[in-house]
């Protein structure tokens, strides 16, 4: 330490005695050295001081002091609000909005923003690989988004978990608050690699990328936790004579209180890490219950079940209970069959609910409704069901006409409202016209309703700014229809 000799130093903008947002410890990736303070987010010539250029947060005022992160070209930011509080009414009655975060990718040479979608009011900033994550932690934003960072694309979600910011070999880690335990996803995919009933809280990763640093129970010891079983090379950085990723593993070294000393724990692994489509978790109760336009409290029901009248009901769409808020894709497009017959021909759910049993162990999967098979090759063990179940024919998937084996009506337009991977449930038609082009596919827009891709709440957001529906169309590249076909949809979603 006394050989070192200050090369330069640079005045930074101080925050005020009520400020939020302050000065942070700096970060350098390549050739730029990035801070933060009360005014701006700044880029340096590492080597000069030079300021390159600043990037100014909308209201930094109200916002706490910016995570950075960045890759060789690119720089994220995440800020949390400060002083906003969500659903206060306005003096025309009207409810504010809840409070959100900025997530901001710039380029790193310049500047200039390059995507900037919606971010979670509190959580944590991720960047590693190409992929940037950001993690919510309260109880609306609880889980995990991740974006291609060069791009912006949505990549893959992870719904009811928290993110912690530790990155080893390509795996972060998730708690799980509902379920209990943890899991170690790829942080490119968002596949499982293992999972544990521990409730480890990562503090930091070796150096070399290839151990978490966590406590495996309550005391003052750590130990580290093996990434995977077979760590890959590392990536590139910045400096091609280096070795190493950059940012990420420039980290604080964890190993405080003294070390435990002992080998890698052993894990629970899931060797084929593939989580299905039908699998996935894509939407939170609430999201969900608001696309198919039933109660929370009702959704619930059908997922996890619960008393009623002082009896205990078992779970509809689920075999048992799962305790957590989150919904996959299967038990969404089942939730949409079973909200038609629920509220439009009111099924008595006892008898629904053994019927949907009985379907699980003729066709020996976990969501029958989501599978093609009951509907196409399989009305016989249908029929048979329904007969055991004691559905009333108004209510049955099939029925016997002459010698054939037919859909009801209400099961053919559900199924013509699925769009069908081979017997995979691939998509929805949220909207009950059979022209319209809205879907709702788990792979697009972390499973929003959209067009072609592009989000119907975007293409309504537009229209309420006045813009005109050519123009929409025109930005977008969609068809004046699609436009159309979307503020149809957006709007009878808000006024039901």
């Amino acid at each position: 330490m006394n050989e070192l000799t200050r090369r330069w130093s640079v005045t930074t903008t101080p925050g005020g005695e009520n400020a939020c947002s302050r000065q942070t410890a700096p970060i350098v990736v390549g050739p730029r050295l990035f801070l933060t303070d009360a005014a701006d987010v700044g880029a340096y010539n590492a080597t000069t001081a030079r300021k390159l250029w600043a990037y100014r947060p909308a209201n930094p005022a109200d916002n706490v002091t910016p995570q950075l992160a960045a890759d060789c070209e690119t720089l994220i930011m995440y800020a949390a609000p400060c002083r906003q509080s969500g659903s206060a009414a306005d003096k025309s009655g009207r409810l504010n909005p809840p409070p959100s975060g900025e997530l901001i990718a710039v380029d790193a040479a310049s500047g200039a923003v390059r995507w900037q979608p919606p971010a979670p009011a509190t959580g944590s900033l991720i960047v590693d690989r190409g992929v940037t994550a950001v993690g919510g932690f309260s109880t609306a934003d609880m889980g995990v988004r991740a974006y291609a960072t060069a791009t912006g694309e949505p990549l893959w979600q992870r719904l009811g978990v928290i993110a912690r910011q530790p990155v080893a070999d390509g795996r972060i880690m998730l708690a799980r608050p509902y379920n209990g335990g943890t899991l170690a996803v790829d942080i490119t995919t968002g596949r499982p690699v293992w999972a544990t009933e521990r409730n480890w809280l990562a503090y930091a990763a070796d150096p070399n990328g290839r151990y978490f640093i966590a406590p495996p129970q309550p005391g003052p010891y750590l130990r580290p936790v093996l990434a995977r079983a077979n760590p890959t090379s590392r990536s590139p950085t910045c400096h091609p004579e280096r070795t190493g990723e950059p940012s990420d593993v420039e980290r604080e070294w964890g190993g405080r209180d003294g070390w435990a000393g002992q080998l890698p724990v052993s894990l629970s692994w899931q060797t084929d890490g593939v989580v299905s489509v039908l699998e996935r978790e894509v939407f939170s109760e609430a999201e969900a219950a608001r696309l198919l336009l039933v109660a929370q409290s009702t959704l619930h029901y059908w997922l996890d079940g619960g008393e009623r009248r002082g009896r205990s009901y078992k779970p509809v769409l689920r075999a048992e209970p799962r305790g957590d808020r989150a919904v996959t894709w299967a038990e969404f497009v089942e939730a949409g069959l079973l909200r038609e017959y629920r509220r439009t021909h009111r099924v008595p759910m006892v008898e629904l609910r053994a019927f949907i049993e009985l379907l699980r162990e003729q066709f020996g999967v976990p969501y029958p409704l989501a599978d093609r098979r009951p509907y196409v090759a399989g009305k016989k063990l249908v029929l048979e069901a329904q007969v055991a179940a004691g559905l009333d024919p108004e209510y049955c998937l099939v029925a016997a006409v002459g010698n054939q084996l037919l859909l009801t009506p209400p099961s053919a337009a559900f199924v013509e409202r699925v769009t069908w991977d081979g017997d995979v449930a691939a998509g929805w038609r949220p909207d009950p016209n059979p022209g319209s082009p809205v879907r709702i596919l788990p792979d697009v827009r972390f499973g929003r309703p959209s067009i072609k891709g592009i989000s119907t709440e975007a293409i309504w957001e537009q229209d309420e700014a006045g813009v005109d529906v050519e123009e929409i169309a025109d930005v977008y590249r969609l068809e004046v229809a699609d436009v159309r076909w979307a503020l149809g949809y957006e709007n009878s979603q808000r006024a039901a």
